[in-house]
């Protein structure tokens, strides 16, 4: 449906922006959503916004003084205006490049781009549906505006629901596990902090967006239970995570474990537990 609408106005539209918080299944939907433009006849090309990140040392900071990577602050909107400009008038180009462990941006350090006629360019990240970002480097008809997160709430009772927010949280709670060595205290520490960036910075830019694309499914946290739940017995009732992860682990006791061996390799529920059909 999303690709079909972008098609329907593939006369104009050249910059298709998704955005959307963290664990939101915004990796698995870009990659559903090219194929699915390929099949009605456009040519997807990607831009990632992590790409233009400026110079570390010129990365604003939040309140605590820590560096504030969710701030529109910290992305250099005047080189990506540069480049969409030049990209809308046909030239090529090489684009941005972020060295992220020195933490510098290499402005023609990326992958050399042209916009031919049936190209259109996915430009992702928590900013992409920002006004500010583009500003008159895109007439605004030329644009199409998609917001992804799960959104579908599950009531238990007359007092008690299954939040999109907790959704997420196991989401991110088991990749953090099985792509980056992070434990469940370690991510439910962190978690505060990625809401207030996505307050601040991602959810007010919501009604900007053509299409919004629940990414909720039916039977994700029956599949998830299998990996959250021995890594939420894992918070030790010391740590200042358990009263969070006991929360949790009272929530999915309500549903029946599925084993993931069930779950197709195109599902959103792949980029978190493993086993995708897409490579990341």
């Amino acid at each position: 449906m999303v690709a079909d609408a972008v098609a329907s106005r593939a006369d104009r539209v050249k910059i298709i922006a998704i955005a959307g918080p963290s664990s939101s299944g915004k990796t698995t939907f870009i990659k559903r959503l090219t194929t699915q433009l390929r099949v009605n006849g456009l040519r997807p090309r990607a831009l990632s916004l992590d790409d233009y990140y400026v110079d570390r040392e010129r990365t604003v900071r939040d309140e605590r003084g820590e560096y504030d990577f969710e701030a529109f602050e910290a992305l250099d909107s005047t080189l990506l205006q540069d480049h969409l400009a030049r990209l809308m008038r046909g030239e090529r180009l090489r684009t941005a490049k972020y060295d992220f462990v020195l933490g510098k941006s290499l402005p023609q350090g990326g992958a050399e781009l042209c916009l031919e006629k049936e190209d259109v360019l996915l430009l992702e990240g928590i900013h992409g549906l920002n006004p500010a970002l583009v500003g008159s480097a895109v007439p605004e008809e030329a644009r199409f505006g998609i917001f992804v997160h799960p959104a579908t709430t599950l009531a238990f009772d007359r007092a008690s629901v299954f939040a999109p927010d907790d959704l997420r949280l196991l989401r991110r709670i088991v990749r953090d596990r099985h792509s980056r060595n992070y434990t469940a205290a370690d991510t439910i520490t962190r978690w505060p902090s990625v809401r207030r960036g996505e307050l601040c910075h991602i959810y007010p830019t919501l009604p900007q967006a053509d299409v919004v694309f629940d990414s909720a499914l039916v039977y994700e946290t029956s599949v998830l239970k299998t990996y959250a739940e021995r890594y939420l017995l894992e918070v030790p009732p010391s740590h200042p995570a358990f009263t969070t992860a006991f929360r949790l682990r009272n929530l999915i006791d309500h549903f029946v474990t599925i084993y993931p061996d069930h779950v197709p390799p195109t599902s959103v529920i792949r980029e978190f537990i493993g086993g995708s059909g897409f490579e990341y």
